[in-house]
Protein backbone atom coordinates (compact mmCIF):
# COMPACT_ATOMS: atom_id res chain seq x y z
CA UNK A 1 0.00 0.00 0.00
CA UNK A 2 3.11 2.37 0.44
CA UNK A 3 3.67 2.23 -3.52
CA UNK A 4 -0.05 3.24 -4.20
CA UNK A 5 0.83 6.89 -4.48
CA UNK A 6 3.93 6.36 -5.97
CA UNK A 7 2.54 4.16 -8.23
CA UNK A 8 -0.20 6.20 -9.47
CA UNK A 9 2.17 9.41 -9.55
CA UNK A 10 4.35 7.46 -12.50
CA UNK A 11 1.11 6.23 -14.25
CA UNK A 12 0.19 9.75 -14.66
CA UNK A 13 3.00 11.00 -15.70
CA UNK A 14 3.69 7.74 -18.28
CA UNK A 15 -0.42 8.84 -19.12
CA UNK A 16 0.42 12.33 -19.71
CA UNK A 17 3.69 12.36 -21.58
CA UNK A 18 2.48 9.66 -24.16
CA UNK A 19 2.39 10.92 -27.94
CA UNK A 20 -1.21 10.79 -28.00
CA UNK A 21 -1.85 12.76 -25.31
CA UNK A 22 0.44 15.02 -25.97
CA UNK A 23 -1.18 15.75 -29.54
CA UNK A 24 -4.94 15.66 -27.97
CA UNK A 25 -4.09 18.41 -25.40
CA UNK A 26 -2.14 20.62 -27.82
CA UNK A 27 -5.36 20.28 -30.55
CA UNK A 28 -7.43 21.32 -27.83
CA UNK A 29 -4.92 24.14 -26.69
CA UNK A 30 -5.09 25.52 -30.21
CA UNK A 31 -8.48 25.03 -30.44
CA UNK A 32 -9.29 26.58 -27.39
CA UNK A 33 -6.97 29.79 -28.37
CA UNK A 34 -8.19 30.07 -31.62
CA UNK A 35 -11.88 30.15 -29.94
CA UNK A 36 -10.32 32.77 -27.66
CA UNK A 37 -9.09 35.02 -29.63
CA UNK A 38 -12.11 34.61 -32.40
CA UNK A 39 -14.53 35.45 -29.03
CA UNK A 40 -11.94 38.20 -27.96
CA UNK A 41 -12.20 39.64 -31.39
CA UNK A 42 -16.04 39.79 -31.19
CA UNK A 43 -15.61 41.28 -28.17
CA UNK A 44 -13.56 43.87 -29.21
CA UNK A 45 -15.60 45.06 -32.42
CA UNK A 46 -18.91 45.29 -30.23
CA UNK A 47 -16.83 46.92 -27.61
CA UNK A 48 -15.37 49.56 -30.78
CA UNK A 49 -18.73 49.51 -31.98
CA UNK A 50 -19.99 50.89 -28.74
CA UNK A 51 -17.92 53.88 -27.80
CA UNK A 52 -18.20 55.00 -31.39
CA UNK A 53 -21.46 55.41 -30.48
CA UNK A 54 -21.21 56.90 -27.11
CA UNK A 55 -18.78 59.46 -28.71
CA UNK A 56 -21.09 60.42 -31.45
CA UNK A 57 -23.88 61.21 -28.56
CA UNK A 58 -21.52 63.07 -26.69
CA UNK A 59 -20.53 65.33 -29.77
CA UNK A 60 -24.43 65.67 -30.59
CA UNK A 61 -25.39 66.51 -26.64
CA UNK A 62 -22.63 68.58 -26.63
CA UNK A 63 -23.52 70.52 -29.63
CA UNK A 64 -27.04 70.58 -28.31
CA UNK A 65 -25.79 72.37 -25.05
CA UNK A 66 -23.56 74.80 -27.53
CA UNK A 67 -26.65 75.91 -29.61
CA UNK A 68 -29.13 76.15 -26.11
CA UNK A 69 -26.27 78.43 -25.01
CA UNK A 70 -25.80 80.63 -28.27
CA UNK A 71 -29.82 80.82 -28.18
CA UNK A 72 -30.02 81.74 -24.11
CA UNK A 73 -27.25 84.65 -25.25
CA UNK A 74 -28.67 85.74 -28.15
CA UNK A 75 -32.36 85.93 -26.64
CA UNK A 76 -30.42 87.75 -23.09
CA UNK A 77 -29.26 90.49 -25.47
CA UNK A 78 -32.39 90.67 -27.54
CA UNK A 79 -33.84 91.43 -23.95
CA UNK A 80 -31.16 94.12 -22.88
CA UNK A 81 -31.40 95.94 -26.02
CA UNK A 82 -35.57 96.59 -26.18
CA UNK A 83 -35.55 96.85 -22.34
CA UNK A 84 -32.76 99.24 -22.55
CA UNK A 85 -34.23 101.18 -25.93
CA UNK A 86 -37.94 101.34 -24.63
CA UNK A 87 -36.54 102.46 -21.17
CA UNK A 88 -34.25 104.73 -22.43
CA UNK A 89 -31.98 103.61 -20.35
CA UNK A 90 -29.44 103.20 -22.81
CA UNK A 91 -27.55 105.13 -25.14
CA UNK A 92 -26.90 104.88 -29.00
CA UNK A 93 -23.22 103.40 -28.08
CA UNK A 94 -24.55 101.01 -25.83
CA UNK A 95 -27.41 99.72 -27.80
CA UNK A 96 -25.30 99.76 -31.19
CA UNK A 97 -22.44 97.34 -29.04
CA UNK A 98 -25.39 95.30 -27.68
CA UNK A 99 -26.74 94.49 -31.24
CA UNK A 100 -22.81 94.11 -32.84
CA UNK A 101 -23.28 91.33 -30.17
CA UNK A 102 -25.94 90.08 -30.91
CA UNK A 103 -25.31 89.98 -34.84
CA UNK A 104 -22.15 88.08 -33.86
CA UNK A 105 -24.31 85.37 -32.40
CA UNK A 106 -26.54 84.88 -35.09
CA UNK A 107 -29.38 87.98 -34.05
CA UNK A 108 -32.60 88.65 -36.44
CA UNK A 109 -34.53 91.36 -38.65
CA UNK A 110 -36.45 92.06 -35.99
CA UNK A 111 -34.17 93.88 -33.54
CA UNK A 112 -32.43 95.13 -36.49
CA UNK A 113 -35.31 97.23 -38.08
CA UNK A 114 -36.10 98.56 -33.72
CA UNK A 115 -32.35 99.20 -32.88
CA UNK A 116 -32.08 100.80 -36.30
CA UNK A 117 -35.27 103.09 -36.01
CA UNK A 118 -34.22 103.93 -32.31
CA UNK A 119 -30.38 105.08 -33.96
CA UNK A 120 -32.19 107.55 -36.59
CA UNK A 121 -34.57 108.72 -33.93
CA UNK A 122 -31.81 109.87 -31.17
CA UNK A 123 -29.78 110.93 -34.41
CA UNK A 124 -32.51 113.13 -35.24
CA UNK A 125 -33.49 113.92 -31.94
CA UNK A 126 -29.74 115.37 -31.57
CA UNK A 127 -29.89 116.99 -34.96
CA UNK A 128 -33.19 118.64 -34.36
CA UNK A 129 -31.79 120.33 -31.17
Amino acid sequence: MDNFPTEQAFNFLKWLFNPVTISTLSVYGTSIGFAGRWAWKKLEAKQNKDLANMKSDIKDLSNNVNDSMLMIQRDMLRLQIITGINSGRLSAGEVTMLYDQYKDKGGNSYISRIVNDYLEETLDAKHSK
